[in-house]
């Protein structure tokens, strides 16, 4: 898109079936992230191209992508689950390709005329809010410094009445209280919403690659906070220990909301964790000498299906590990050395030789050996020392993992 030009329109529609849309739906928005591997299954919507048009809009990999056609540059893809005035539509994108220029979403879509506004971040940095239809025009622009071609970019397009607002944000920070980009616009009242991406020149073979596209409506306000009643957790618990409970803040008073780990920025030890209802549980038993921080990445969703994510921050309690001991330690000529210690369940003891003190001259005898409940002693013969004129030995305990 460009002022001289305007926009080139080319459409893949959603339809959902019925096409008689029940109302409480609409109310609610919709939220489709394609992790279902399939754009024509109807879950939540089906997205199909309008007739005439060529193009490539595929579910690839869990994500929506649009591949420029031969002999176009501009794409786009809208979903009609009836109309929408005001709206707020999300998503989470890039681009691949050097020469693609711009992605974007877009809301109050006509198809009859068409007209629509469309919020799109170029590769430039430059968030933008358009005018979509006979002239087309910019409406107002403002310089992020982000470019959606070396990493995935979010971005919020609210349309409510007659103000127009735009936010756009790496996907490891967050979202700028403020919208970067208002404009207030009163030419289209209503209509359906989507997705669109300007894919450069013919030979250029880029993509735009769309991870979810969430679509919310006024009224049904998203969550603003989550809480965790507790951040730490005592080392050698076995797995499934409860850390804490999650609370959520909403504008909206009676709420109800469901908890799930997500990836992102801060998922880096998600899978070292499980949510059942609104509690966390450990899925491992953690040792304080081993890890002492767990990053977790959780999003709370209300029942319209509007959600909030947060990093948290979990840590590990060390613990005084109880002592043991060496509580024998001869010389049996017939068969060996016995050495003989303390244990207890939860640990495994590593016994080791050395025929030298130097770091590199010590040797595992045998497996570690794993303490069981109501074990109290174990003991070893090393029947090889007989021949040897000096040896050391060590006995090294560590967490049960």
């Amino acid at each position: 898109m460009s002022t001289q030009r305007g926009l080139r329109f080319l459409l893949a529609i959603v339809c959902w079936w019925p096409l008689a849309f029940d109302i409480e739906a609409q109310a609610q928005g919709f939220y489709d992230n394609f992790e279902d591997g399939s754009a024509t299954d109807g879950t939540p919507a089906t997205w199909a191209p309008v007739p005439g048009y060529s193009g490539s809009f595929l579910v690839r990999d869990g994500d929506y992508v649009l591949t420029r056609p031969s002999g176009s540059e501009e794409m786009y893809a809208v979903v009609s689950p009836g109309t929408f005035a005001d709206t707020s539509v999300r998503t989470q994108a890039r681009l691949s390709g050097s020469n693609a220029s711009w992605f974007g979403v877009f809301a109050r879509v006509d198809l009859a005329i068409p007209t629509a506004y469309i919020a799109l971040l170029r590769s430039n940095g430059s968030l933008e809010i358009w005018l979509f239809g006979p002239s087309s025009p910019k409406l107002a622009s403002a310089s992020v410094g982000i470019d959606p071609r070396s990493q995935d970019v979010r971005l919020r397009f609210d349309v409510i009445g007659s103000e127009l607002s735009a936010w756009a944000w790496r996907e490891e920070d967050s979202m700028p209280t403020a919208p970067q980009v208002t404009v207030l616009h009163r030419a289209l009242s209503s209509g359906i919403v989507g997705v669109a991406g300007d894919l450069g020149t013919r030979l250029s073979n880029s993509e735009a690659i769309f991870r979810y596209v969430d679509v919310t409506v006024p009224g049904l306000s998203s969550p603003t906070d989550i809480t965790l009643s507790n951040l730490t957790v005592v080392e050698n618990q076995p797995s499934g220990a409860a850390v804490g409970t999650f609370s959520t803040t909403d504008p909206d008073a009676g709420n109800t909301f469901t908890y799930t780990l997500v990836n992102g920025s801060g998922s880096t030890d998600n899978g070292a964790f499980t949510i059942s209802g609104s509690t966390l549980y450990t899925a491992a038993s953690f040792n304080y000498e081993g890890k002492s921080n767990y990053s977790v990445r959780i999003r709370t969703t209300d029942q319209g299906g509007l959600w909030f994510e947060k990093l948290f921050t979990v840590q590990v309690t060390d613990v005084a590990e109880p002592p043991f001991e060496i509580t024998e330690f001869g010389v049996e000529f017939t068969t060996g050395i016995v050495i003989r210690w303390t244990c207890e369940a939860g640990y495994t003891y590593q016994l080791r030789y050395a025929e030298t003190l130097a770091a590199d001259d010590w040797h595992d005898i045998g497996p570690a050996y794993v303490a069981n409940d109501g074990e109290t002693s174990m003991s070893f013969t090393d029947t090889g020392a007989s021949a040897a004129v000096d040896r050391f030995y060590v006995v090294v305990r560590a967490p049960l993992e």
